[in-house]
């Protein structure tokens, strides 16, 4: 990268350390600045961390020209109270290989059914469970952004035959169909699997409701690592408890942490993880970041733009 009109970088989350001495690494003349030395109005360009940190700032009449987080999800930046004004990305591709694994370790777990043998094995049981294979088996992703698409690649590398829903349709590697939220019902009625990525929008939010739940084939298993308020939580109760689908697995919620009053917490065949399918990757962060650094310097467009009123 060009050290000519290198632009100040703040890092705005109070534990920085470890982008700190990434960011050093790779590029020992970029001029750095973290909380401990609180820039004055027009310092620092650009900013790099998670938004809770970014809106104090904001908050505090400081102005950026660009912000890059170090999330995926971009929902607390969009509330009305918080200023606008600037260039805003969200970390485009770094989560993809973290959150496939945990797809991939809760479709495995559901097919082949490890927690079944422990118990046995306490008792000298020789118990064989019954088990079944992911190739073969139909998932449906609901989202096909950049996480969606490494999802989506991964699980028909395992020939899990893929199909996805986006707002607007294109083709995708690896996925074969790809259709709009109109066609959510019937492409779910003929899934094994349903995961979900889609960003908090208008069109998303209470998506899962009902019908979709009732649409789901009995075998089926819905898996949320997308947003918490895409799910109408008592209707995915109701079908758990009914027996319309298998299974569940949720890893984010409407209300984080998860109140100890929830019926989630009863709820059969639900598997629930704290928000922990997607911790970030500091070095990729960085690759992700330092890539983005060199576009903004070049005057090029940014990877993972967010669009204000597009919603993400």
């Amino acid at each position: 990268m060009s050290t000519a009109s290198l632009p100040t970088v703040l890092l705005t989350d109070p534990d920085s350390a470890d982008l700190y001495a990434l960011i050093r690494q790779e590029h020992s003349k970029l001029p750095l600045r973290t909380l401990a030395e609180i820039p004055s109005q027009g310092e620092c360009d650009v900013w790099l961390g998670a938004p809770e940190s970014v809106i104090e700032l904001l908050e505090h009449g400081l102005r950026p020209r660009w912000v890059q987080l170090t999330w995926a999800g971009v929902t607390p930046m969009l509330a009305p109270h918080v200023p606008r004004g600037y260039q805003l990305t969200r970390a485009s591709g770094v989560f993809g290989a973290s959150m496939l694994e945990y797809v991939l370790h809760h479709m495995l777990a559901h097919a082949w059914k490890p927690a079944d043998y422990p118990f046995a094995q306490s008792r000298f049981n020789w118990q064989p469970a019954s088990t079944s294979r992911l190739a073969g088996k139909r998932v449906l992703i609901a989202g096909l952004g950049s996480i969606g698409v490494h999802i989506a690649a991964g699980l028909a590398a395992l020939g899990m035959c893929v199909s996805g829903i986006q707002r607007m349709p294109r083709a995708v590697a690896g996925v074969q169909r790809v259709a709009s939220l109109e066609d959510l019902l019937p492409m779910a009625a003929q899934a094994d699997y349903v995961i979900n990525v889609l960003p908090d929008t208008a069109q998303t939010r209470d998506l899962f409701d009902t019908p979709f739940f009732t649409a789901l084939p009995a075998n089926a298993v819905f898996i949320n690592i997308g947003r918490g308020n895409a799910v109408v939580d008592q209707a995915l109760v109701h079908a758990l408890e009914q027996g319309q689908l298998a299974g569940a697995v949720l890893d984010v919620f409407r209300k984080e942490p998860l109140p100890p009053s929830h019926q989630f917490w009863i709820t059969p065949n639900l598997v629930l993880t704290p928000h922990i399918a997607g911790p970030t990757d500091a070095a990729a962060m960085i690759d992700f970041f330092l890539c983005n650094l060199r576009k903004y310097q070049a005057g090029q467009p940014l990877d993972g733009q967010v669009g204000f009123e597009r919603g993400y």
